[in-house]
């Protein structure tokens, strides 16, 4: 049976992003790393407007995060960037990611014309052209969504 899942905005990082950062690098991603390291410098909390982090939780555990920034590579403010998308290993076939990533675009739907990302796995790159990316040829995105 499947744990009921919990998706929530998050102010601060929670104390088990330490499980998600350990499984993401063992498996040669790092930009948990990056997330929790910009964090802890506060160059990069979520808070700018339109911007959100979120965490999906099973019994008040953390099994996947997820964030939405205002795009540094674009030059637009009206342009949003999905980033960090990582679920772990033990939750993943939920719908998880998929969840996430809906909630995340009807967020970015208030503040954003469209919201890039950049994957570089044809795996990811499957999964976002799923729920709904487009691939796209940038030097700094791989895939696009429309959302206005």
């Amino acid at each position: 049976m499947l744990a009921a899942t919990e998706i929530k905005h998050l102010g601060d990082l929670p104390c088990d992003i330490e499980a998600l950062r350990t499984e993401a690098a063992r498996d040669g991603f790092r930009f948990i790393d990056k997330l929790t390291i910009e964090w802890q410098s506060a160059a990069n909390r979520f808070d700018a407007p339109g911007e959100a982090l979120i965490g999906a939780f099973q019994n008040e555990s953390l099994v996947a995060i997820c964030g939405l920034n205002i795009d540094p590579y674009a030059g637009d403010s009206a342009v949003g960037r999905l980033r960090h998308l990582y679920v772990l290993k033990i939750a993943r076939r939920q719908g998880i990611a998929s969840a996430m990533v809906g909630h995340l675009l009807g967020v970015a739907r208030i503040s954003f014309a469209c919201v890039r990302l950049f994957t570089d796995t044809r795996q990811a790159a499957m999964f976002y052209e799923a729920v709904g990316f487009s691939p796209t040829v940038s030097r700094k995105a791989s895939h696009i969504a429309k959302i206005k």
